[in-house]
């Protein structure tokens, strides 16, 4: 399969479980667009600016989504209204020449906030979402839409060239190596692989032996499974030896994950995601046995509805999903499986253990049941029930609420202390200060005021953006509060035991033991599963 997904002999399946979830999404991405051609907003996805004007600035992150609209221009299904519809091209025309207006002096572009001058989001992903649209509609668009976008892209590949990105999400590298392959495949301006072995070393770097990619501090599932898609797409331009053993050990790391019920991640995750990336599984299913277990155990799990679906999707984040399952219904079309099902994933075989001692997980499959343990993040736990296919049991750990300060054994920390024997675990360490921050009108002016003033200079907005990082969404705030979590497994009988204590008086107003509960700063995360 090539990596453009230019094809002249295909079209969408309506029976297809992906593109099935896409449809009735189309309308609703449509209405984000400011589809008035005299207005000097027009193809601004950003319907928070564009309309509602709540905000002060167009996220370009959102322009992402021209490219499930390329898709369903250029590829027909039964019933389609959106195949070669002219009114339907000018719209997303007129959003690639947006995203164009969107771009900072230096190449990058802005999603949360003015001068973010965002690298691998929102600079890579909308690089790649753009370079697929000229692919997809270099026949039907006009000559200055095109010569806009290829501009607009090498000055965002100059960008993504000129930085390292903070090391900090894997899945940020990943999109980054995605889009210059696409951006190269497309202009054939090899230059622009100025710093891919470097890239590459990057992620290489990132990638711990178990299977697993850094997401802040330890790994994440949902975006675990981001990192093989775009990586296994990016191979589809350029092939990489490297890569592909990074490819194949994380694909075996998630097979561990999979649950009988068609969850996936949350709690026992870095940055509790539950969001499944499986176009990788698709492309890699003809060499790989997991792959194509995992192919057909996500994809007939999808209508349990234990995912994140595009239908909960936010605005700013509805593209992301409806781009990856409109491209795994494609590559579940092109690329057939070759070899038998008879690989069983690890909650279909029998009773074992499994220990990752780099991340602290442990999986346990006990008859029926599947558990699966992150000491590593205080003990957090979820226990499926494989023969009813649901999830019994969610256990986010210990979480004092204070008056004005609450605190969770909820985290990763490297200082946490674990203890793993035959059936018993235990992780002690200090409760975490809880950070949620909110926005308020004096600290916003002075935020808006840097931005405008400082965060002109490229250099000073990629290290703002790190330090923001660090002090709202991977950084640490010790507490007095001293906690210790044991559990104890004997045949089917799980017991959780939590001790905590203070050595300063506290004022505590609640105490919560357990439940789905997630504490960091992820935008993609806490959505309502049924």
């Amino acid at each position: 399969m090539v990596g453009n997904r230019v094809f002249s002999d295909f079209s969408f399946s309506s029976n297809d479980p992906y593109f099935k979830e896409v449809i009735p999404c189309i309308p609703r991405l449509i209405s984000l667009i400011d589809r008035n051609p005299s207005s000097k907003t027009y193809g601004c996805f950003d319907r928070s600016y564009w309309l509602d004007k709540a905000i002060d600035f167009p996220s370009a992150n959102i322009q992402y989504s021209a490219l499930a609209l390329a898709y369903v221009y250029k590829y027909n299904f039964d019933g389609s209204s959106y195949y070669q519809n002219k009114q339907l091209l000018s719209w997303i025309e007129a959003s690639m020449i947006f995203w164009t207006k969107t771009q900072n002096s230096d190449g990058s572009f802005d999603e949360f906030y003015p001068n973010e001058r965002g690298w691998g989001a929102p600079t890579g992903f909308t690089c790649y979402s753009m370079a697929m649209c000229l692919s997809l509609l270099k026949e039907d668009i006009s000559n200055f839409c095109e010569k806009s976008v290829l501009k607009s892209l090498k000055k965002g590949v100059d960008f993504l060239n000129n930085y390292e990105g903070d090391k900090m999400l894997t899945n940020h590298h990943a999109i980054t190596i995605l889009a210059i392959n696409a951006v190269v495949d497309l202009t054939g301006d090899k230059k622009l692989l100025v710093d891919m072995k470097n890239k590459i070393k990057i992620i290489n770097d990132l990638h711990n032996k178990e299977g697993w990619s850094k997401e802040y501090d330890g790994p994440d599932l949902g975006y675990l499974t981001a990192t093989i898609s775009f990586l296994t797409k990016s191979q589809l331009f350029k092939y990489d030896k490297k890569l592909q053993e990074i490819i194949n050990s994380s694909i075996e790391f998630v097979s561990y994950f999979a649950q009988a019920d068609g969850g996936f991640g949350g709690v026992i995750s870095s940055r509790n995601t539950v969001h499944v990336y499986p176009d990788g599984f698709e492309i890699t299913k003809k060499e790989n046995k997991i792959s194509e277990t995992l192919s057909k155990h996500f994809s007939s799990t999808l209508s349990l509805g234990n995912t994140a679906l595009p239908i909960r999707m936010p605005d700013r984040y509805l593209g992301y999903r409806l781009v990856e399952f409109l491209e795994t219904a494609i590559s579940r079309h092109k690329i057939k499986s070759i070899q038998s099902a008879n690989y069983l994933l690890p909650f279909q075989k029998e009773n074992f253990t499994k220990i990752f001692r780099s991340s602290g997980h442990i999986v346990r499959k006990i008859n029926q049941y599947y558990i699966i343990i992150n000491l590593s993040k205080g003990g957090v736990l979820k226990v499926i029930d494989i023969d009813k296919k649901e999830s019994v049991f969610i256990d986010a750990g210990v979480t004092v609420c204070g008056r004005s300060e609450s605190y969770t054994s909820s985290w990763i920390d490297k200082d946490f202390e674990l203890k793993i024997l035959k059936d018993h675990y235990s992780v002690s360490g200090k409760l975490v200060k809880i950070i949620s921050p909110y926005q308020f009108t004096s600290g916003m002016i002075v935020f808006r005021l840097i931005q405008l003033t400082l965060g002109r200079i490229s250099l000073f907005a990629y290290y703002f953006k790190i330090l923001i990082k660090k002090l709202f969404i991977s950084g640490i705030k010790k507490s007095s509060f001293n906690f210790r979590r044991e559990i104890r497994i004997k045949d089917e009988c799980l017991v959780v035991e939590d001790y905590f204590s203070s050595n300063k008086r506290v004022d505590i107003k609640n105490i919560i033991i357990g439940g789905d509960l997630h504490y960091r700063y992820v935008p993609q995360s806490r959505y309502f599963l049924e």
